[in-house]
């Protein structure tokens, strides 16, 4: 899929989500199904710079399953911390990979603390996700099934 046709489409996908979440809190309601489809897609066309396409994906996939499984994450560069806890995927998509590598501190919001810790380093293409703390292995095996499928294609 060619850069600029991911650029289109994430930019319609996200304009679609917008739409939508502006017409939910207009009227009161929730179109869950529709909202879990779009971010879903979302994901698979992450805009993060300097990253391929491989790596968009899977990193796509654990940044939005971190994020739906209800943890808040601080994106480090390995100099600062450039996002802090938040739960915004682009502005955490947008940080990443402007180094060698990225630490993804993963916070639960309601103990207001660290939790565990997600090192990528770019370049690695399907290992792209280096090293992580043990007890997110339940929310990040999709990631990891992804990273193995695509190393298998």
């Amino acid at each position: 899929m060619g850069l600029q046709l991911i650029v289109t489409l994430r930019e319609a996908l996200q304009h679609s989500l917008d739409e939508l979440n502006r017409i939910n809190a207009a009227h009161n309601c929730v179109r869950p199904d529709v909202t879990c489809t779009l971010m879903k897609a979302l994901a698979l066309l992450p805009p993060i710079p300097n990253a391929s396409e491989v790596e968009r994906a899977i990193v796509g996939r654990l940044v939005t399953d971190l994020l739906a499984a209800g943890y808040r994450i601080t994106v480090n560069d390995g100099e600062e911390d450039v996002v802090k806890t938040s739960n915004d995927p682009n502005t955490i998509f947008k940080a990443l990979a402007s180094t060698d590598s990225d630490t993804l501190e993963v916070f639960n919001p309601a103990a207001e603390k660290r939790h565990s810790f997600v090192v990528l380093v770019w370049g690695n293409e399907t290992d792209v996700i280096s090293d992580y703390g043990v007890s997110l292995e339940p929310v990040i095996a999709a990631a990891n099934a992804l990273a193995n499928e695509l190393e298998a294609a």
